[in-house]
């Protein structure tokens, strides 16, 4: 295994154009233990892959793995689909997100409202406190989803 690196680090070495010495000296280490690395008798320190990865412009999979990693070429129709299924669950997020905003809206309104008009006893209020219009909070956020569920219906009908 540390011969086949070895290898792998000589060729890259050289790929890039450096002398031994030279990525000794970037790697501040002496340059006789580049020289064993690429004989594979023996491996660079750990702390020190990440700067030998930057030097060399590989990753530290590719590294550790001894070989370069080619991305995976994909076709035009494939990042379409996918282009696709991204707008399809951005859309989803975004509508999720303004209903929960609208009912949380409606929600703190309807909170105010009950205090301003003496409901509830704000010095009594904390969170999970039941008052008696709940039911009619309760029945107007049903018929509210309702109306979110006929405005989807309607939007996806309607060709913009």
């Amino acid at each position: 295994m540390l011969e086949k690196m070895g290898s792998f680090l000589a060729v890259l070495r050289k790929a890039k154009g450096f002398s031994q010495m030279e990525l000794a000296e970037l790697l501040n280490v002496p340059d006789k233990t580049v020289s064993r690395w690429e004989r594979g008798k023996g491996s660079s320190d750990l702390c020190l892959i990440p700067v030998l990865v930057d030097i060399l412009e590989l990753t530290s999979d590719e590294l550790l793995r001894e070989e370069r990693i080619h991305p995976a070429k994909t076709s035009p129709e494939d990042l379409r689909k996918q282009d696709q299924v991204s707008r399809k669950q951005s859309k989803r997020i975004l509508r999720l997100q303004e209903s929960r905003f609208k009912n949380r809206s409606f929600f703190v309104t309807f909170m105010a409202q009950a205090l301003v008009n003496d409901r509830l006893d704000s010095s009594n209020f904390s969170p999970g406190t039941s008052f008696a219009d709940f039911e009619s909070f309760k029945t107007f956020m049903e018929k509210e989803e309702a109306a979110d569920l006929y405005d989807d219906q309607l939007s996806s009908t309607v060709d913009y």
